[in-house]
């Protein structure tokens, strides 16, 4: 199952249940860490959550990651009236999905819209999108061992593959009206 916890720079990480202990161990969760998955209604201390953890670990002394985060009601997504309960907004889930956006994903995405819509540059933003999409997915299969919060990198892939189809067959396109005008067959 995947969770989440608000990390002290209020990001909200992603990791595998089986690595609970690992990050308490580390002193990345400790106690009073907020954290969340899909089947709860809103973010607990990690003490409420899973209190086993804390009876003989002794969190990494004074390290930066031992630092517990104390989240802002800011950070968290929430719904109107419906979401909230005596007054308080309750948070629906995690504004990010764990990790920063990959530079590379959002290239290929911008690359592979644009390559989509601007037919005169498709073929070289498309290659551009195509590019970039391959090599940040590579790259996340080498971070996290998954390709699952690909897919931004594998819309700009597909947008990108979509242009350079499109900006191929519009130059083919534009060569043979080109030479039909030029042997006075148009």
């Amino acid at each position: 199952m995947e969770w989440y916890y608000a990390n002290e720079s209020d990001q909200q990480i992603s990791f595998q249940e089986e690595n609970f202990q690992r990050l308490v161990n580390e002193g990345a969760i400790q106690s009073q860490t907020l954290v969340w998955n899909e089947g709860m209604t809103d973010w607990k201390p990690c003490g409420q959550v899973k209190p086993g953890l804390f009876g003989s670990v002794t969190p990494a002394a004074h390290s930066p990651a031992a630092a517990s985060p104390v989240a802002s009601a800011s950070q968290y997504t929430t719904a109107g009236p419906a979401a909230q309960t005596g007054g308080v907004q309750q948070p629906i889930g995690p504004v990010t999905t764990g990790a920063p956006a990959d530079g590379l994903a959002i290239t290929s995405l911008v690359c592979g819209i644009l390559g989509f819509l601007c037919y005169p540059l498709g073929f070289v933003l498309g290659l551009v999108a195509v590019i970039c999409g391959h090599i940040s997915r590579k790259n996340l299969l080498a971070k996290t061992g998954s390709k699952a919060n690909g897919g931004m990198a594998l819309a700009g892939i597909i947008l990108g593959y979509i242009a350079i189809v499109i900006g191929t067959l519009m130059m083919v396109y534009f060569i043979v009206v080109g030479v039909m005008a030029e042997n006075g067959q148009l």
